[in-house]
């Protein structure tokens, strides 16, 4: 578990640090993401599920925020 929160805090670092969070850094958090759940040995069916949540909510943030 250890590993986990360390990895998942590397991660929020990386969203912190950028700039604007495209989708290439959407796609490469998601993947951080899932590397250390499924390091942790998360169900991968809650992984993806996790992951597809994360996209979904990201992009409807872009679009709220264009409007």
């Amino acid at each position: 578990m250890e590993n986990l929160g360390s990895s998942l805090r590397d991660t929020l670092k990386k969203i912190a640090r950028a700039n604007r969070i495209d989708e290439k850094t959407l796609n490469e958090v998601v993947k951080d993401i899932q590397r250390a759940l499924l390091s942790a040995d998360v169900n991968v069916a809650l992984v993806q599920q996790l992951s597809k949540r994360i996209k979904d909510r990201a992009l409807k943030e872009e679009l709220l925020r264009e409007n």
